[in-house]
């Protein structure tokens, strides 16, 4: 009994170190292997809202991050901005002063035209995670004052003096009460006889 379980054993061990040198060497040669392991290359984020005069930091990391030192394209508005370099954590920064209602500072010397309320900024370059090129967009909201608002839209701040049309309507009046004065004298007059002094 004791040989017959020694021999199964044995057999059994064979069977198995037959079945270990028949597989491949490694199994990871057998799977698909693809470009990159991202696979979103369009990404947003909303910066906040901020006031004329005010300059803030746009820091675009997008989800599938830019390569490190990869140049990267940047637009403001539909505007281009010229080019920058990607940091090593794969994101680009773009420094924006709000200078009025309709412009904008982008990292100093650049000026693009910029409007009351959303405004936005998108960057585009190569993702070696995601196997192409990527976008990544920030929006954010230009504050402006009632009356600069008004103005963008091409209309003049209401003001509450309407003098022109009062004076328009107290003329009117005048008149009337003149042409009134008149057909009642012109009434009393008689032929024949004169109308009183």
């Amino acid at each position: 009994m004791r040989r017959t379980i020694l021999s199964l054993t044995a057999a059994l061990t064979i069977a198995a170190g037959a079945m270990a040198l028949g597989m491949p060497a490694s199994s990871a040669q057998t799977t698909a292997t693809y470009p990159g392991t991202c696979n979103v290359t369009t990404s947003s984020v909303d910066a906040g809202s901020h006031n004329i005069a005010s300059t803030f930091t746009i820091t675009l990391a997008p989800t599938c991050v830019f390569d490190p030192g990869a140049t990267v394209t940047v637009f403001v508005n539909g505007q281009s901005v010229g080019t920058k370099t990607a940091s090593s954590s794969g994101t680009v920064s773009v420094q924006i002063t709000v200078t009025s209602s309709t412009q904008l500072s982008i990292d100093d010397p650049i000026l693009v035209n910029s409007q009351c309320g959303a405004n936005t900024v998108v960057a585009t370059g190569p993702s070696s995670v995601a196997g192409s090129t990527v976008t990544h967009s920030a929006s954010f909201t230009v504050n402006c004052p009632a009356a600069a608002g008004a103005a963008t839209k091409g209309t003049v701040a209401f003001t509450g003096d309407n003098i022109a049309r009062w004076s328009a309507a107290a003329l009117v009046l005048v008149a009337a009460g003149f042409g009134l004065v008149v057909f009642s004298r012109r009434r009393r007059a008689t032929p024949g006889t004169s109308a009183p002094a």
